[in-house]
């Protein structure tokens, strides 16, 4: 009552509503969302007798292709938009509404009214449709939300100023704490815009993570229909989502493997949606399609600025007579579906491939007589202009990979005791009343409980409705600890070994698996780094970012294990033809390494720079992923590089690569704290540029020789002598790990997700196998085949502090 009272004196004070007499009032409902409050009125009757006015709202995909290649957003929203417009005073009376207070009418447009959408959005049009057409086509309306957008800040200025000064015309108000300015992208209609393309909102994905597993079938539609939302950024959706869609369905409920994993996958995708381009009218165009038993599947993509570009997922699940025909009838259907309907407002009167996997496809079009099944659809595709390509599935996988026990059960204390009957430790606890042995276990009204003196009496939870309790406490209550689920079960059941079944069931449990952090921390001790005192005979080798110039944008640097000698060189690219003529000019120079350490740099795994080394003789030695530490040499080479650089020439910073060989000069002539010498590569001091007046050594070529010789193998003894000091100091803060080979583990997640939403995404992927021990604390692992592993088939070295564990799920 004190939100009514303080709603309608507001409204009164401004006009919107007044006193009313007539014969007739609606009533009030006061709708709560969060904190916040609203006014509404039931106007059920009132639509019934209203005769609709229809007036579209603009479509999604409609307002998302218009703003392709927009740099800078802006989206205003109407402060109480439907109360600035008005009513025609002799509809006032017909808008009445009661309270506790008295009755009122409104003045404006009230929420609730049949028409009042449509209303609000063709006067919304009619505001913006005489703007000028450079500026009418950087500005959508939906409803209350006004979208600007422009390739040029200049535009977007100009065409924010005219939007602003029509609102004004108007007498239109803003919420501006609803709006922004001048973004480079922007969140419309549950989407995120920017010049790239689109990708969902994350304060959307965030939510629909937030929803509990479904427990009911109306729960799971409701969820499916919240994640359809988001179907075009899912690869093979429908078929994702088919043990779902059966579970809707079927007669009785029945949560198995099938529909975890299914529901677990789409959570998955969300985090990782990708960015869709934006359609372009000029870029080549392409279509693939596949067909499974389960589903179609469809992609739309574009060649734009030199790359393949994923213009929108498609997929949808067959009908029960689809699924009785051919694969080669779903192939067609498939086809015809993406182009004549799917996709058909992007490719009508624009030549196009389409690519499948499917000779009955590839011929169709080529057959003078078709059957008379393919008739219908080969009539619909005459008018669209495309060729037909034929890709082996193999080659074809974008669209080829398209192609809880409910407690209440325990309200029925007769099956309860009927399981309790048939469980051996039930019968053993009453054989233990009978005999009077028994005085915390009760029986009452024929089922079994435990009381307790500090406590609450509990359930005897017989053996078969253990996993489904195990389940509904943990899995279904927000995946907590051993500890808090151990509380939380006591509270209400019992059964002998509840706290080690639980600490079982929860170290098991997959999902907290992939989710949680491991236990201990600082695992793997130090590993020693090669050493030898024979000049490049063991190199190292990695790619350092720099600001890109006219011509670099790379620094590839190379150093020498004995004598901590740099070879860096200014590159354009990472690729694979750059590192190998560098390391071409090295090798010519100093000899062929054996080994070379590297990261796994594209570049160092490529077969061309693998077939190179080879060549020459040069094993290479890849350091885990993720892991500096592994090849420590070659950055902290880096950050001396960097210092150096930075110093060196400072008015000629942007052009860095001009430097580059002055502060190598500089690092090769400094004394290193490893070896306590400068690096000792070519048996003398170098004369630096201010010594001019320094004498040249007259000693012998003899004894200069004997001299390198003993200060390389000196130097060697301090490299080694400081490795030890440095895992003296790193193993006192890290212990021994427990890994061998054969042992099936997680290993961290370090792939980019979507942004904002890095809390939320699992932080271990798996299932891997340890099949080879390179170092102390380094493993080659692979992945193992299973419906939750979508990975590469391709080993991965992998470091001991990226991994822990694999706990098989209990039987």
């Amino acid at each position: 009552r004190k939100f009514l009272d303080e709603q309608t004196t507001k409204l009164l004070r401004k006009g919107i509503i007044l006193p009313a007499t007539g014969p007739r009032a609606f009533p009030v409902i006061v709708v709560s969302r969060g904190a916040k409050k609203r006014l509404c009125v039931n106007y059920v009757p009132l639509n019934k007798l209203t005769i609709s006015v229809a007036h579209p709202l603009p479509h999604a995909d409609d307002i998302m292709q218009d703003a392709a290649g927009a740099s800078y957003f802006a989206c205003l929203d109407l402060k109480s938009a439907y109360w600035q417009v008005s009513l025609r005073p002799a509809d006032y009376s017909k808008t009445a509404f009661i309270t506790h207070s008295g009755t009122y009418m409104w003045t404006r447009m009230p929420f609730g009214l049949k028409n009042a959408p449509s209303t609000f959005q063709r006067a919304m049009q009619l505001i913006f449709q005489d703007l000028q057409p450079p500026a009418r086509s950087g500005v959508r309306v939906y409803l209350d939300d006004i979208l600007v957008f422009a390739s040029s800040f200049t535009d977007f200025l100009e065409l924010l100023i005219q939007v602003l000064q029509r609102l004004q015309q108007h007498g239109l108000k803003v919420s501006l704490d609803k709006c922004r300015f001048g973004l480079p992208s922007i969140s419309f209609l549950g989407f995120i815009l920017c010049s790239e393309g689109k990708l969902p909102d994350p304060a959307k994905v965030r939510a629909m993570l937030c929803i509990p597993k479904p427990q009911t079938q109306k729960e799971l539609l409701s969820w499916v229909q919240t994640a359809n939302f988001y179907r075009r950024f899912i690869k093979n959706f429908s078929k994702i989502v088919a043990p779902l869609f059966s579970l809707v369905k079927a007669p009785q409920w029945y949560w198995d493997e099938s529909c975890e994993h299914a529901f677990q996958a789409v959570r998955s995708a969300l985090t990782e949606a990708p960015v869709l381009g934006h359609f372009c009218e000029n870029a080549p165009t392409t279509v693939s399609t596949d067909a499974s038993a389960a589903a179609l599947g469809a992609v739309l993509s574009q060649l734009q600025n030199g790359r393949e570009v994923v213009i929108e997922y498609a997929s949808r699940a067959l009908t029960q007579d689809e699924k009785k025909l051919h694969s080669n009838v779903w192939e067609c259907i498939a086809v015809h579906w993406a182009v004549t309907q799917r996709y058909r407002h992007y490719l009508l009167r624009k030549k196009f491939r389409l690519i499948t996997d499917n000779w009955t496809v590839a011929c169709l079009t080529a057959n003078v007589r078709p059957s008379r099944r393919f008739t219908s659809m080969l009539m619909d595709l005459i008018e669209f202009e495309f060729t037909v390509e034929h890709r082996p599935g193999r080659q074809n996988t974008v669209a080829d990979h398209l192609s809880r026990l409910s407690l209440a059960v325990f309200s029925d204390n007769r099956s309860l005791a009927e399981l309790q009957q048939d469980d051996p430790q039930c019968a053993e606890a009453r054989q233990h009343i009978a005999e009077g042995l028994s005085e915390d276990i009760v029986d009452i009204d024929g089922v079994l409980y435990k009381q307790s003196s500090t406590g609450p009496t509990t359930i005897f939870v017989p053996a078969k409705m253990r996993p489904a309790i195990l389940h509904s406490m943990h899995d279904c209550a927000g995946h907590l600890g051993t500890d808090r689920t151990l509380r939380k079960l006591a509270d209400r059941y019992w059964w002998p070994g509840l706290a080690t079944d639980v600490k079982e069931y929860v170290s098991s449990c997959q999902t907290c698996q992939m989710y949680n952090r491991p236990v201990s921390k600082n695992v793997g001790l130090l590993g020693l780094m090669p050493s030898s005192d024979v000049p490049f005979s063991i190199i190292a080798i990695d790619h350092i970012m720099m600001p890109p110039t006219e011509t670099a944008h790379y620094i590839l640097n190379v150093i020498d294990f004995a004598t901590r000698y740099v070879v860096p060189a200014a590159v354009r690219s990472t690729s694979a033809k750059e590192v190998i003529e560098h390391l071409h000019s090295v090798f010519y120079r100093f000899g062929s390494p054996d080994p070379c350490l590297s990261d796994h740099g594209a570049a160092f795994e490529s077969s061309q720079f693998v077939r190179f080394m080879h060549l020459h003789g040069v094993e290479i030695h890849y350091s885990a992923a993720y892991r500096a530490e592994g090849n420590g040499l070659v950055e902290r080479s880096k950050g001396s590089l960097l210092s150096v650089h930075r110093k060196v020439s400072p008015e000629k910073k942007p052009s860095w690569d001009t430097t580059l060989e002055e502060a190598a000069f500089a690092v090769n002539t400094a004394f290193n704290a490893s070896t306590g010498f400068s690096p000792l590569l070519f048996g003398y001091i170098p004369r630096l540029p201010a010594e001019r007046h320094r004498p040249v050594s007259n000693s012998s070529f003899t004894d200069r020789l004997l001299d390198v010789q003993a200060l390389r193998a000196e130097a060697m003894a301090n490299s080694e002598e400081a490795q030890h000091r440095r895992k003296s100091l790193y193993d006192r803060t890290h212990r021994p790990h427990t890994f061998s080979v054969g042992d099936f583990v997680w290993i961290r997640r370090q792939q980019p997700v979507l942004q904002g939403l890095e809390k939320l995404s699992p932080r271990f992927k798996g299932i891997y196998r340890l099949v080879e021990c390179l170092t102390p604390a380094t493993f080659r692992a692979i992945p193992v085949s299973s419906p939750s592993t979508k990975h590469s088939a391709q080993p991965r070295t992998v470091h001991v502090s990226q991994m822990k564990h694999y706990v098989p799920p209990l039987p």
